[in-house]
Parts: structure tokens; C-alpha cells; sequence
């Protein structure tokens, strides 16, 4: 089995830099959560989108769709912030 994971963005790649809130996305968190948990199974992660959910776009999805369209992995894990998961 390879999993292939997809980054979108999200609270999950944020980087915090005050108290007040302020961030960017970061690199794909999953990569580092998966190398820490040393899983037995072969893995990509690729970053796709670097936003936070509430500034994803029609387009933003579209290229999302398009993405797993291609893949060629079965095994496919999308990590994306919960504000829109329900519209991607």
C-alpha cells in the first residue's frame, strides 16, 4: 500500500508567530506526524494549496479534484481546514 497525502492548507500547517494570532502556512504537517509515528507503509505528501480554509476559492477546489484525479495512488488522505471541507 502507498498513501498519498495531499496538503491543503489549514489549521493543521499553521505557524503561529504571536499571541494575537498571527500565522502563514507552514510546511505539510503530515509529513512530520508520519515520520514521528515511524508508520510501515510507504507515503507521499505533497503540498497543493497553502491556505487557510475561509480563503479557498471555486478555482481552489477545482485544482484540488484535478489533483486526485491524477494520482496515481487509491490511498489518498486530504488534509484541508474545517471551515469548507464540506463545500470541497
Amino acid at each position: 500500500m502507498k498513501l498519498h497525502v495531499l496538503a491543503i492548507g489549514g489549521t493543521i500547517d499553521k505557524v503561529y508567530f504571536d499571541a494575537l494570532s498571527d500565522y502563514k502556512i507552514g510546511p505539510p504537517a503530515a509529513a512530520e506526524i508520519l515520520q514521528r509515528v515511524k508508520v510501515n507503509f510507504d507515503y507521499d505528501v505533497s503540498q497543493l494549496i497553502s491556505k487557510d480554509s475561509l480563503e479557498m476559492t471555486d478555482i481552489d477546489r477545482e485544482d484540488i479534484l484535478a489533483a486526485v484525479q491524477a494520482l496515481p495512488s487509491s490511498q489518498i488522505i486530504i488534509t484541508h481546514g474545517t471551515d469548507t471541507m464540506v463545500d470541497t
